[in-house]
């Protein structure tokens, strides 16, 4: 398989990323022969994180195991808080916005408020302020964090893009990569995320050959499956499938390819425009108004879309106008194991957690 580096990048990135390469793969070494030190924590603690930066749907799998154990046990949910305008532990509470404790951790509060979340920038004090607070916690959940290596969890989930294999992309500035692709032998489980819905891995092994996986470690695949649009606020129009004849996409997300061709299979021959903006991008007055301003240029019966961690930015916003309020609707999405071995991987996550918690 090809790497899939684009030729116009220049010689000053390639160089660049030697450099960079060099400085992850050092610490690294160090963690390996524990000069710098890893805490391994009493209660279950599940990593979901990637080699690549943002694009691989780190918080809608965060969102699946979330579904998936919180019937069972007590779940606290710890991120960094990427882009938030605060410092230090913070736990989200009714009052708090994505301002506070970012976009993302924002999002997962707002779907599952009963659950623990929380962010600092320093995962070992986070981990110990939430067992403090919180004694009788089952299993958290730590997002965005494979590169985190002062904690070591026994559960390491590696997600890589079905459109940007670790193995077929190359260090940042360069590329993509946060470290070396090798690197992938800290994970016991690596999904291969954003799979075609009706992809089929008719050769596991020529997959597990193309990732470079080792013995002790499951290979899984995903694909996002979109719920029904909802409207983004209480005073949003009503719209029929069949009515619709524009829709203005607006999404601050890394890589909005899949949504697209979502929305264009969705609603067919319509007329499909699109605001694109950097990835956790907080949109100010000027972005809303230039969102508008290109929604009014297109004709007929036409909606707004956006995405739920877009959403969770913009609805604290108190400079939004009524053509916003009224016309934006939110796509929510959703993640499916594919190749019939959802049970499977359910098992694995609910066999680690069941023994391995402290407070069974």
């Amino acid at each position: 398989m090809k790497k899939n580096i684009k030729p116009h990048k220049n010689f000053l990135f390639y160089l660049l990323s030697l450099l960079y390469g060099f400085i992850t793969a050092l610490r690294n070494f160090l963690f390996d022969k524990k000069i710098l030190s890893s805490i391994r924590f009493q209660l279950p603690i599940i990593s979901v994180g990637n080699l690549a930066v943002g694009g691989t749907g780190k918080t809608p799998h965060i969102e699946y195991l979330i579904e998936l154990l919180q019937s069972k046990y007590k779940i606290a949910v710890l991120s960094r808080g990427y882009k938030r305008e605060t410092k230090g532990f913070i736990l989200a509470t009714e009052n708090t916005n994505a301002k506070l404790i970012g976009d993302e951790p924002f999002q997962l509060y707002s779907n599952y408020s009963t659950v623990k979340i929380a962010v600092d920038e320093k995962r070992v004090r986070g981990v110990n302020r939430l067992i403090d607070l919180f004694p009788d916690i089952d299993v958290i959940l730590l997002d965005d964090a494979f590169q985190h290596r002062h904690i070591q969890p026994d559960l390491n989930i590696l997600l890589t893009d079905y459109h940007n294999l670790f193995t077929q992309d190359a260090m940042l500035p360069y590329g993509t990569l946060r470290e070396y692709g090798k690197n992938h032998a800290r994970a016991q489980i690596v999904v291969v995320t954003k799979c075609p819905s009706s992809f089929v891995a008719y050769d596991e092994l020529d997959f597990r050959k193309k990732l470079g996986l080792l013995p002790y470690q499951d290979l899984y695949f995903s694909s996002f499956q979109y719920e029904e649009f909802f409207p983004a606020f209480e005073d949003a129009v009503q719209f029929l499938k069949n009515e619709i004849t524009s829709v203005l996409l607006f999404t601050a997300i890394a890589n909005p390819s899949t949504i697209i061709n979502y929305i264009k299979e969705y609603f067919g021959d319509i007329d499909f425009k699109t605001c694109f903006f950097p990835d956790h991008h907080n949109f100010t007055q000027q972005d809303i108004n230039y969102i508008v301003s290109k929604w009014e240029k297109m004709g007929g019966k036409k909606i707004m879309i956006t995405t739920e961690k877009d959403f969770s930015r913009l609805k604290s916003r108190s400079f939004l106008s009524d053509t916003i309020k009224k016309n934006t609707f939110v796509l929510p999405v959703r993640i499916k194991i594919l190749n019939q071995k959802e049970e499977m991987f359910n098992q694995k996550i609910d066999e680690y957690v069941r023994k391995n918690q402290t407070n069974g």
